[in-house]
């Protein structure tokens, strides 16, 4: 199946496309996915976001810094992944989210969504040099986004609250 091209060593497919409001709403988000007339496209993308995703990990397990922010054992995980269209408007998604192109993911590290500590781990994020075109801290989660040419990517790196971005 191609949606194994997004299992990595830490993460399944299945995780990006988990979402409590498409189950409360009867909605097949992983079909919305399959059925997608850029599904191709789509899951280039999101083969480079689960790579990308990997990489943070990777370099959080091996770096004694993050270990000091968040603890010994890390565990990253998603709140949303891919959002299908229906999905994305039911959750206040802006019309064009990457989250519908399968270029962005939200998460949180350890269950952690206190404001400040993820502001923590955003710059720790930052310092690591990975091509990003988002990492924003939101409310209460992490939202990571990467295009896959990497000229494209923005190295936006901040805080989104409000419908006000600040950098960091």
């Amino acid at each position: 199946m191609q949606l194994d091209l997004l299992n990595r060593k830490n993460f399944k497919y299945q995780e990006f496309f988990l979402s409590k409001t498409a189950i409360a709403h009867n909605i097949d988000n992983q079909e919305e996915f399959l059925s997608n007339p850029r599904f191709k496209e789509y899951l280039l993308n999101g083969i480079h976001l689960s790579n990308q995703l990997q990489l943070i990990r990777d370099k959080m397990n091996a770096s004694n810094e993050f270990k000091e922010i968040v603890g010994n054992d890390i565990s990253i995980n998603i709140n949303s992944g891919f959002r299908c269209q229906k999905l994305n408007n039911l959750v206040g998604g802006r019309p064009n989210s990457q989250h519908t192109r399968f270029e962005a993911v939200d998460f949180r590290i350890n269950g952690i969504n206190e404001f400040e500590k993820l502001k923590e781990i955003a710059v720790w994020i930052k310092k690591q040099k990975i091509i990003v075109d988002q990492c924003l801290v939101e409310a209460s989660w992490i939202h990571l986004s990467c295009k896959i040419q990497s000229q494209s990517n923005r190295m936006m790196f901040g805080t989104f609250t409000n419908n006000i971005f600040t950098a960091f």
